[in-house]
């Protein structure tokens, strides 16, 4: 039996009884994850003081089945302050095991960010934020993020020495700040300047933002994680928005060891049913110098093009699909340009307030070996296909099994410590939002 990290097991006691809907702020579109609650609109919209005392009807039925799903959510904050000013988080404890028997570190590579066979503290978040509003006046806002936990080394700002680089505490474990920014909004135009997460692509980083546990090869290294500059928003109507503005490169902090320099921009359609959404986002520019910083794999260099595609529809009864396509080359020199993409396709079903299922297949083509591996070793195709389930017992409480199955067709051996090109994992997390 795997045995329970100490630090684990204690913030899994301590935070058994926290949790709350977190508010999205990342940048993947709305899903049938968005809402755990089987009260009705007009409740959500104008919630009271007093607990709810009875489930409501519509269409996740009479609520017989999902009596949890009609608790109050416990929050550290029940309701903003005059200010408008926010404040929570949450935790997120869970493990993946592979077919192997493998229980090294690293034992579940190349997979992302869960690549350790163990039970781990992967999120133990924290934000307080204030949203700058637009459609009237000049408004401001600001937002504030610290991770701990082993996905806390990953979400650090890799290329600066001066940031949140060094943060690492051991066994895996460490902090980031993934998002430090002040934000204006006047009518229907907002700035941001500091650092936040990327435009780009469909998972996110925040573990409650995502349907699956795990992510795909494409959101771990085909894409940024955050960006250093600023970013201009405007709405052009309802249902069409546009972005663009400056960015130190990819995961740079304030120092910009890399001396990159790049547009990040986008667009986002929305129907007017809001039930199909399309969103593109760029960046291209100054990749940075090739200056590594400590073990970092990725010495980013010469110019970048990089682009992702996001289309998402819900439909039927509780069905939601999305498919991502991203593409990316690096211009080097004539005999050294190199290039990676692939897409991801989700099918999504909203069964009742409590449960919800999923599958995803996903493939990456790194042919190159610059960003998987390094070499031929790891140059070739990646593919995986999951299949996995939420349940929501409360408000504050959502697990994530899944099952998921990845093969590699190339040269190389990527897994199991470079013996196999198959790898069969079962996941399982718990997130706790408090």
């Amino acid at each position: 039996m795997t045995a329970i990290r100490p630090s684990s097991a204690i913030v899994f006691a301590a935070l058994a009884v926290a949790g709350e809907s977190f508010a999205r702020t990342g940048g993947s579109p709305e899903s049938i994850y968005r809402d755990y609650d089987c009260r009705s609109e007009s409740e959500l919209a104008s919630p009271t003081d007093g607990p709810s005392t009875a489930c409501p009807g519509g269409s996740d039925g009479d609520g017989a089945d999902c009596k949890a799903g009609c608790r109050e959510s416990w929050t550290l904050q029940q309701r903003k302050n005059r200010r408008g000013i926010e404040y929570g988080g949450w935790a997120s404890l869970g493990i993946t095991v592979n077919n192997f028997g493998n229980t090294t570190r690293d034992g579940n590579a190349p997979l992302g960010f869960n690549s350790d066979p163990h039970l781990n503290l992967d999120q133990l978040w924290g934000f307080v934020a204030r949203e700058a509003q637009k459609g009237g006046g000049l408004n401001w806002g600001f937002r504030l993020d610290y991770v701990f936990g082993v996905d806390g080394p990953d979400t650090q700002a890799f290329g600066d020495t001066g940031w949140d680089s060094r943060w690492d505490g051991g066994g895996g474990y460490g902090s980031a700040m993934p998002q430090l920014y002040l934000e204006a909004a006047r009518n229907d135009l907002s700035l941001k300047i500091g650092h936040f997460f990327t435009i780009v692509g469909y998972e996110v980083i925040q573990a409650p933002e995502n349907f699956f546990y795990s992510h795909t090869y494409l959101q771990y290294y085909a894409q940024p994680f955050t960006h250093t500059g600023f970013l201009a928003d405007y709405s052009v109507d309802e249902q069409l928005s546009v972005s663009g503005g400056f960015v130190y490169g990819w995961d740079s902090g304030v120092n910009n060891v890399d001396d990159a320099a790049m547009f990040l921009g986008g667009a986002t359609w929305t129907s007017q049913d809001a039930n199909t959404s399309l969103a593109f986002a760029v960046t291209a520019g100054d990749w940075g110098d090739g200056v590594k910083l400590g073990s970092d794999a990725f010495g980013n260099d010469g110019d970048l093009y990089m682009q992702s595609l996001v289309f998402s529809h819900a439909f039927g009864n509780e069905w939601t699909y999305v498919l991502e396509w991203d593409y990316a080359k690096n211009f080097l020199d004539a005999a050294a340009d190199t290039s990676w993409y692939g897409s991801s396709s989700y099918l999504l079903k909203k069964i009742n307030c409590c449960w919800s299922v999923g599958a995803r297949a996903a493939w990456f083509n790194d042919a190159d070996g610059v960003r998987v591996g390094t070499g031929t070793a790891g140059a070739g195709d990646y593919y995986e296909v999951t299949l996995g389930a939420n349940w929501n017992p409360h408000p504050n409480l959502r697990v994530r099994p899944e099952v998921r199955y990845d093969w590699f067709n190339g040269a190389g051996f990527p897994m199991d410590g470079g013996t196999r090109r198959k790898m069969l994992t079962f996941g399982i997390d718990a997130v706790f939002t408090f």
